[in-house]
C-alpha cells in the first residue's frame, strides 16, 4: 500500500515534476523487471533475492516476475497518459482496493464462492467498496460537485474493484487495475464534462 500512497501525495502535492517522476517510475520499471529475468536466470541470485525479499513476496513469485515491475509500469502509463486526478485515483484503486479486496478475501471468503479466476465474491465486495470510499474523498479534495462525485464514486469504484475480480491470470492485475480504471475514469470525465 505504501508506495501507491507516496506516489499519490507526490502527485497531488506536485512534489515532484510529473513528468519527472512518470520517467522515474517508467525506468525503475524496466529496472527491476531485467533484474526480475536476472533472478530467474541466475539461481544465486534468485536465493539471495528469496532470502531478503521473502517477507514481501508471494510464494508464486518466488518462480516467476514479481508485480514490482507491473506496478511500476502501470503508475507510469497512469502518469503519463492520463489527467492528475485520475492518475491518483487508480493508483489508490491498486494501492489500496487490491490488498482489501485480498484481506477481506483471505479472512472471510474461504467458503464463498469464487469466479473463475479464484477470487473470492466477498474479497471483490471490499474492494468495491474500498475504491468508492476513495473516490468519495478524491471528490472532495478535488472540489468537484455532489452529482460528480456520486457519479464517479459509484462507477470508478466498481471499476476499480471489479478489474482487480475479473482481470486474468496471464495478466498481472498490478497492471491492469490502474489502467482499466484510469480508462473507465477518462470516460466518465469526457462524459460529466470534467475534461
Amino acid at each position: 500500500m505504501l508506495p501507491g500512497i507516496i506516489f499519490s501525495t507526490i502527485i497531488y502535492f506536485n512534489l515532484v515534476n510529473s513528468l519527472a517522476l512518470s520517467i522515474f517510475l517508467g525506468v525503475s520499471g524496466l529496472g527491476v523487471c531485467f533484474f526480475e529475468i536476472l533472478r530467474l536466470r541466475n539461481k544465486k541470485v534468485n536465493l539471495l533475492t528469496l532470502k531478503t525479499a521473502n517477507l514481501v513476496m508471494r510464494k508464486e513469485e518466488m518462480m516467476e516476475i514479481s508485480g514490482t515491475p507491473y506496478y511500476l509500469i502501470s503508475c507510469f502509463l497512469v502518469l503519463l497518459f492520463f489527467p492528475k486526478e485520475i492518475a491518483i485515483l487508480s493508483i489508490l484503486y491498486l494501492a489500496i482496493g487490491d490488498p482489501v479486496a485480498s484481506i477481506f478475501g483471505i479472512l472471510y471468503g474461504e467458503d464463498a464462492y469464487r469466479l473463475k479466476n479464484g477470487k473470492s465474491i466477498i474479497g471483490t465486495i471490499a474492494g468495491v467498496c474500498f475504491c468508492i470510499t476513495i473516490t468519495i474523498y478524491g471528490g472532495f479534495l478535488f472540489h468537484w460537485t455532489l452529482p460528480q462525485i456520486y457519479v464517479i464514486s459509484f462507477f470508478g469504484g466498481l471499476a476499480g474493484g471489479l478489474s482487480e475480480a475479473f482481470s486474468l491470470k496471464e495478466i498481472n492485475d498490478n497492471l491492469t487495475i490502474p489502467l482499466f480504471s484510469a480508462i473507465i475514469l477518462q470516460g466518465l470525465f469526457i462524459q460529466l464534462g470534467m475534461i
